[in-house]
């Protein structure tokens, strides 16, 4: 805006040096006919300068976006504010990073401990866990501790690979899960299983390698879907 001021200031200027030699071949003795020169002379800057000022204006306006409308929201970023804002969510990630948007807020711990991984002010809370490459490290307490959290403080816990699935089993995870699963998500229920499966299998792995934003996005699904009881 500070531009467009001494944009229109040398305008005014310009304006007057286009018109500083008009005076009326009367001026010396039709008093009346010079002071409506100098009135006309007026009026024409004036609306020379109004005219460059608006011109200026919608210049920068475009150049700024100020008339561009604002991009459209997609189901991602909708399932962003749901998990962040509608129903605020402690998102807790554990292990290999995600590829988020960045508007999406969560936080990442180093480890699977009480102090890592309490909370309280949340309405709901999420501790993911990407094994994709298998590195994880979690030890037989680590499992006891978060089947826990589960069934007492009302967490959901969602593993991204395969490498532990077993050991998960073995720790009272899930009794069965099919063929192909990399992941599943473990929510607090009254059910024998309270475990969803089927999102993250090796059909989404081989789709990953080429739109690394999968995983991030069906991440977000997965908890608004939980959100809105759908399952």
């Amino acid at each position: 805006m500070i531009e467009l001021m001494i944009k229109t200031v040398n305008a005014i200027e310009i304006a007057k040096r286009c018109y500083s030699g008009i005076s009326s071949p009367d001026a010396l003795t039709i008093k009346g006919v010079t002071y409506m020169s100098k009135n006309v002379k007026l009026t024409i800057v004036a609306i020379i300068v109004v005219i460059v000022a608006i011109a200026i204006f919608f210049v920068w306006a475009i150049k700024s976006g100020l008339f561009s409308k604002p991009p459209l929201e997609d189901q991602y970023d909708i399932n962003i504010k749901i998990v962040n804002t509608t129903y605020p969510s402690d998102v807790i990630i554990y292990g290999e990073d995600i590829n988020f948007r960045s508007s999406f807020l969560y936080r990442k711990v180093n480890n699977l401990n009480e102090q890592s991984l309490h909370s309280e002010e949340y309405d709901y809370k999420f501790i993911i866990i990407c094994d994709r490459e298998g590195s994880v490290n979690i030890t037989s307490e680590d499992y006891d501790f978060l089947l826990r959290l589960i069934q007492d403080e009302g967490y959901c816990l969602i593993y991204i690979g395969s490498e532990k699935l077993d050991d998960f089993k073995n720790h009272g995870f899930f009794t069965m899960l099919d063929s192909g699963i990399k992941g599943f998500m473990k929510i607090p229920s009254s059910s024998t299983q309270g475990v969803v499966q089927g999102f993250w299998t090796e059909q989404e792995e081989t789709i990953f390698t080429t739109y690394n934003e999968l995983l991030g996005k069906t991440l977000l699904m997965l908890m608004a879907d939980y959100i809105k009881g759908i399952f």
